[in-house]
């Protein structure tokens, strides 16, 4: 890897950044470390980032935390998960994990965003996306004591086999979470989709005798409507909610795969909602995704159970419940302005993380 100067820079030194907001104050340790803050600098807009800042307090989302996921692969030439920007959230954790290189991947789906902490862990799980970043906001707004982890999707990384129904991937998620957590009560947060699968992990734990402390939904609906053919369906689903389109999807139908990826690339990329470096495998693999999530949500069946469920519920129109009322034995509706995609950003994020800090710290065992 090449760096621009083998230096060493102090706390409180006041170098330039090329490209950066106007005279940004950046403290760094050495030149990796300076060269991320001033991408740090740019991507949040702000003047001041010193090496033990955290993405997320600093304002960044999750749509923020793939732009620089891009950007650290395309500057530095290194392959990083997505996810390892929950875990090495820092100037200095970064550029560590750059100089390293991240170890060798399992297929593990657990992603510690924090794993110190006196509390009961909060386990958070995926959506239809099948990433995590959105809980980054959620983390940092948190107690500082408070461990989280979240679940990703196995198969992002596409060395590994997607798991393809909601049963496999809980009991996947279930055996990892037992690593860090071996009784009860179990903290289970879901967001989207993730939703069903912790009402799933919950099920599970529960089959081995294990009490839930909490089972939260974040806008979690029980009905995924469309067909199972990622034609008709997976494709205006992605150009929707993944890449933030309102193009008409007929035109982009009409194509092969290899077109229609193209096109899409094409399209967001002229949007701005994908940065110019994002490539036609990923988008392929998104696609991939979302197609192997939506069969799972369509196929599974939710068995009623005595569950208390808190539904974090958007304003978007609706049952406020999202159908759950007619499975489990009581709903919590708390709302939180905006619509699905809006409350997981960092306002919508404090109001969950107020909520939710107030159920862990009850469930907190003696």
């Amino acid at each position: 890897m090449e760096l621009t100067a083998d230096i060493e820079l102090t706390a409180g030194m006041e170098p330039a950044c090329h490209g950066a907001a106007a005279e940004p104050r950046l403290e760094a340790f050495d030149a990796l470390e300076l060269e991320m803050c001033g991408i740090w600098a740019q991507l949040l807009e702000t003047p001041a980032v010193r090496r033990d800042d955290n993405f997320f307090d600093l304002g960044g989302t999750s749509r923020k935390a793939v732009s620089l996921w891009l950007t650290l692969q395309q500057r530095f030439g290194v392959e990083i998960p997505l996810a390892a920007l929950l875990s090495a959230s820092t100037v200095s954790a970064m550029a560590e994990l750059i100089r390293t290189g991240p170890l060798e991947s399992e297929q593990r789906c657990l992603v510690p965003i924090r794993s110190a902490g006196t509390r009961a862990p909060l386990f958070c799980f995926h959506s239809l996306t099948g990433t995590v970043t959105r809980f980054g906001s959620l983390a940092v707004a948190m107690p500082a004591d408070q461990p989280v982890y979240a679940l990703q999707l196995r198969g992002l990384d596409p060395r590994f086999e997607f798991h393809r129904s909601i049963p496999e991937m809980a009991s996947a998620y279930v055996q990892e979470m037992l690593t860090v957590q071996q009784d009860g009560p179990f903290l289970l947060l879901g967001y989207s989709m993730g939703g069903t699968i912790a009402y799933e992990v919950a099920r599970q734990l529960r089959a081995r005798g294990a009490e839930i402390g909490m089972l939260a939904m974040v806008d979690t609906a029980t009905t995924v409507d469309g067909e199972y053919d990622p034609v008709d369906y997976v494709i205006p689903l992605v150009m929707e909610y993944g890449l933030k389109l309102t193009a008409d999807a007929a035109s982009i139908l009409e194509l092969d795969m290899p077109a229609r990826i193209d096109a899409l690339l094409g399209l967001a990329k002229d949007a701005g909602s994908i940065p110019a470096s994002y490539g036609a495998d990923q988008l392929r693999r998104m696609i991939e995704s979302y197609g192997v999530n939506s069969r799972a949500l369509q196929d599974y069946v939710i068995e009623d159970s005595a569950e208390h469920i808190v539904m974090f519920r958007s304003d978007d129109p609706g049952d406020p419940s999202n159908g759950w009322s007619a499975y489990v034995e009581e709903v919590t509706v708390i709302p939180i302005p905006g619509d699905h995609f809006d409350m997981m950003e960092p306002a919508g994020a404090r109001l969950i993380a107020d909520a939710v800090t107030a159920i862990c710290f009850a469930a907190r065992p003696a």
